[in-house]
């Protein structure tokens, strides 16, 4: 009988393909009771359980782990797969909401988990506000107080700069297609340094166009520094965390869009003052730098008859040491002269001594032994060489 054997390992796997391609389980919401709840290394590992069953989770990285306690009612949001290694599914969570939270609020939580992993929120992705500008776009509704309040201190702070409504609706049904629209039109104005986008404070449902996930794109996607101004200081949207920076109020937002001229005036009189005073003392200490330098000048000078005098003094000292070793040299080569003139063969001739060598090869004879009867021999003397016959030798 022939039957496929698998192993554990494609078991798990064949079970993690199976969870994967099933939509609801990779996007579910979830609510029961927290039991057994324990964090290791800032990870969070507890059960959920209702009535009659229960599922193992996992929430890592938890900084809610105040909620995710014994007993607690809770709804998280996650997706379901195998921890393979034990051959468990459980469900790995990235949301987790106390039980009664309304569904805009869970939405809300949602989408920005989404936005934030695509890297909308990256604080390094935000630009620089211009520190100088020269236009600047004002997006908010042209009725209430926020546009005067943005119109006044920008007029107050740096009436150099342009200042430009584009209307919108910041409220309601159209306001997010309205403020979308804004964005367009923006794209056909040139030299734009800076955009403010504003709305007063309101309630969750007044503010949620901000939330929007399309204009939330709109202002990652947009070519020009954002400051976001929306609702309160305690309200945060969307809109804030993607913009290059958030502002508390419109009217703080207009403060940090611009400089404030009094203070440039006041910058460009103290940095005058702190030139001046550089200058000076640069001048200062350049003159008193020449000064010295002319009275090292001065004792520097060189007193010509002095190294003269030090010039003889040391040629008249390297021609004593110059004799002194001629002297030395010539007494070395007369005691070579010496011993050369006692070994010289000659002198021990002059001394009376002769020399006798054979007569067929001139070899020297220095015992008996080297010459035999009837050779030839010379006799080497100090005046001359004599011929001689060997004729006897002694026995």
């Amino acid at each position: 009988m022939n039957m496929k054997v698998f192993s554990v390992s494609e078991i798990t796997g064949h079970i993690k393909l199976l969870l994967k391609s099933e939509p609801l389980l990779s996007d579910v919401w979830i609510s029961g009771e927290v039991t057994n709840a324990s964090k290791v290394r800032g990870n969070t590992y507890f059960t959920l359980r209702d009535e009659t069953n229960q599922i193992q989770c996992v929430k890592f990285q938890d900084n809610q782990s105040h909620i995710l306690s014994d007993g607690a009612l809770v709804l998280l949001h996650g997706r379901i797969d195998i921890y393979e290694i034990r051959g468990s599914v459980q469900c790995y969570v990235d949301m987790v909401q106390e039980q009664g939270l309304g569904e805009q609020q869970l939405e809300f939580e949602k989408l920005k988990l989404k936005l934030e992993s695509e890297g909308l929120f990256e604080e390094s992705r935000k630009r620089l506000i211009p520190s100088f500008p020269k236009n600047i776009l004002a997006i908010t509704s042209p009725t209430g107080a926020v546009w005067q309040d943005i119109q006044n201190v920008v007029t107050r702070r740096y009436p150099l700069v342009e200042l430009t409504l584009i209307q919108c609706q910041v409220q309601g049904d159209y306001a997010v297609p309205s403020i979308l629209h804004a964005f367009e039109a923006v794209k056909l104005i040139e030299n734009v340094d800076t955009i403010i986008l504003a709305r007063g404070g309101g309630s969750a449902d007044d503010l949620k166009a901000f939330n929007d996930e399309s204009l939330v794109r709109a202002i990652y996607s947009c070519k020009i520094p954002v400051i976001s101004a929306i609702g309160h200081e305690t309200d945060t949207t969307l809109s804030d965390l993607v913009a290059d920076l958030r502002a508390s109020t419109p009217s703080v937002a207009a403060e940090r869009a611009v400089p404030n001229i009094n203070d440039i005036f006041k910058n460009i009189i103290t940095t005058r003052r702190s030139l001046n005073r550089i200058m000076n003392e640069k001048i200062n200490h350049m003159i008193e730098q020449i000064k010295r330098s002319s009275r090292q000048l001065n004792y520097l000078t060189p007193n010509i008859n002095m190294f003269r005098q030090q010039v003889d003094e040391i040629i008249s000292r390297n021609n004593r040491n110059i004799l002194g070793q001629i002297q030395i040299q010539q007494e070395k080569i007369n005691g070579v002269e010496s011993q050369l003139s006692a070994l010289n063969p000659i002198s021990v001739l002059n001394r009376g001594y002769s020399i006798i060598t054979k007569n067929n090869d001139n070899s020297l004879v220095k015992k008996i032994n080297d010459i035999e009867l009837l050779d030839d021999i010379n006799i080497h003397i100090s005046d001359g060489i004599l011929r001689g016959k060997i004729t006897k030798k002694p026995s």
